[in-house]
């Protein structure tokens, strides 16, 4: 297993086999709230869907198949793994990628797309990355009013730009800084009472786009432009531009409303793969 992955077990009371894993990237130490959200989303969309019986649970790392849902995991799919709705590393992008035996049924953009095809894989056009669900999955995290309450300006990094930002410049300029190793409920609450979000963080932009909160991103100091431009594309605003800083971004403002049909990539879901613990359970 890569030392950038983790591996955890979806819950669930009875299962007939096996049951499937899911896969996240998890920094050497602490979250990556874009990363670690996946766990909640898939968990939470089996729950919505089934009444909250058989959410999957296991003690072993045990199992034959692997779901990679949210994140820019692509690098680390192998023979027999599921893919929906996640993405290729632009770091990565160089290399050539092996996704012979990888089940894909939805990815992030066009852009991911666009490389397993040229890798001799099969893909659907379906696209989206998965935390664009949250809202239908948690409604308790809605924007809030904007009347009558100011102006809350959010900056939300990439967690490898983190270290290298100085938080009291972005500050300075009348945003509040958020790391992006708080846990996912903590940062939506933040974005979801957030006016304007500026970030390098992927996730900052979709968690906005999904809650309806404007926002830009802005570049970051060590990923490179595709994970964006990918979403971007997603999201039928390719013609957008990437901040280069946070004051670039307020002079630039909001991005155009993100235009997606979500529909196609919640019908996607994987749901085979859990079908055993969801058909065994109890009544």
């Amino acid at each position: 297993m890569s030392r950038l992955g983790h591996l955890l077990r979806l819950p669930c009371r009875s299962m007939t086999r096996r049951p499937a894993c899911l896969f996240h990237w998890r920094p050497r130490a602490g979250i990556n709230f874009g990363d670690a959200l996946s766990i909640d989303l898939v968990s939470q969309l089996l729950a919505h869907e089934h009444g909250g019986r058989n959410v999957p649970t296991c003690a072993k790392w045990s199992c034959r198949r692997r779901l990679l849902a949210v994140g820019s995991i692509l690098h680390d799919s192998r023979r027999g793994d599921v893919v929906w709705g996640s993405g290729i590393n632009g770091k990565m992008s160089s290399r050539d990628q092996d996704f012979s035996g990888v089940d894909f049924r939805a990815v992030r953009g066009p852009l991911t797309r666009e490389m397993v095809l040229r890798s001799g894989a099969e893909c659907p056009d379906i696209l989206g990355d998965p935390a664009l669900l949250l809202p239908r999955l948690f409604p308790e995290f809605r924007r809030a009013p904007t009347s009558g309450h100011g102006e809350k300006l959010t900056f939300i990094p990439n967690i490898n730009d983190a270290a290298f930002l100085d938080p009291r410049d972005i500050q300075a300029q009348g945003a509040e800084w958020v790391v992006p190793t708080r846990p996912w409920r903590e940062i939506a609450a933040t974005i979801c009472a957030s006016t304007f979000v500026v970030g390098s963080s992927l996730h900052a932009l979709v968690l906005s786009d999904a809650f309806g909160v404007p926002c830009r991103p802005c570049a970051s100091l060590f990923e490179a432009p595709f994970k964006y431009e990918d979403h971007l594309l997603a999201t039928d605003r390719g013609d957008c531009r990437i901040a280069r800083n946070l004051r670039e971004a307020l002079q630039l403002g909001p991005l155009p409303t993100p235009v997606i049909d979500l529909q196609p990539l919640l019908e996607a879901f994987p749901w085979d793969l859990f079908r055993a613990g969801i058909d065994g359970a109890e009544t």
